[in-house]
């Protein structure tokens, strides 16, 4: 009985039209939401992608930076190793020099200890000659 009072009533008051567009407005409405949230959700993925090119953008060049670091610290390195080879090689160098002249000095110092010692005997010659004429 109540179900027929109803249709009677929804008959009556034209309710069904009504029901209709009720159903229609929560259909476009729907729609609506769903067209909404799908250019929502692509808006926030196109920015997303942004941020995330943006930053991959930064840490390649980061990285460029960091390579370019890398590469004149290498400079760096060969040149001061460079540097050191040369001064070991100087040092050596040096060292064989001073012992080259070392030696020469003593053997001058032999020469001239021998011709001092050959002026002396000389010298004591003249003097033991001189005594002996005086003598005479």
């Amino acid at each position: 009985m109540k179900i027929l009072f109803k249709k009677f009533m929804v008959r009556i008051l034209g309710l069904s039209d009504i029901s209709d567009m009720i159903l229609s407005s929560k259909k476009r409405q729907k729609q609506l939401d769903e067209k909404y949230w799908t250019e929502k959700i692509q808006e926030i993925k196109l920015h997303l992608n942004r941020e995330h090119s943006l930053e991959l953008q930064e840490k390649d060049a980061q990285i460029a930076m960091l390579e370019d670091s890398i590469r004149s610290y290498k400079g760096r390195e060969k040149e001061l190793d460079s540097r050191e080879y040369n001064t070991k090689r100087q040092s050596k160098d040096n060292s064989f020099m001073a012992t080259r002249i070392s030696s020469q000095v003593e053997e001058l110092g032999l020469m001239i200890m021998k011709f001092v010692g050959e002026m002396k005997g000389i010298k004591d010659d003249a003097e033991f000659n001189k005594l002996k004429i005086e003598s005479k």
